[in-house]
């Protein structure tokens, strides 16, 4: 049940992200006016890309709660994995994980087609 609490909440989150951040954009001219200008693709896009983002961001939140704290509570150490969820946790909170994944994609990409032409 509380899985869909956490669906529920990043849904919710990343609508209200995307009318923050999307809310006087003129993707057109790259400006900021309305929000009607924008295809509804693109709306979607961004709804859907902060909602996975937070949902993301929630579910290792509920990991490092349920799992790793009753360790670390006990008397366990830190380990490297810790800082890597904590560091995806916050570049999900504040948005910037599908900026990442999208700039990995990009980077992964060019690779593929540079290897790929020169045969």
């Amino acid at each position: 049940m509380n899985i869909i609490y956490w669906v529920i909440i990043s849904i919710v989150l990343g609508f209200i992200r995307y009318k923050v951040v999307f809310s006087r954009y003129n993707f057109e001219k790259d400006l900021l006016q309305s929000i009607e200008n924008a295809p509804w693709q693109l709306k979607f896009e961004e709804v859907w890309n902060s909602s996975i983002s937070f949902f993301i961001g929630g579910f290792i939140f509920y990991y490092f709660i349920e799992f790793r704290w009753i360790f670390l509570v006990k008397g366990g150490a830190l380990e490297l994995r810790d800082l890597f969820l904590f560091i995806v946790f916050i570049m999900a909170i504040f948005g910037h994980l599908p900026v990442l994944s999208a700039n990995i994609t990009k980077g992964v990409e060019s690779i593929l087609n540079r290897v790929l032409i020169r045969k």
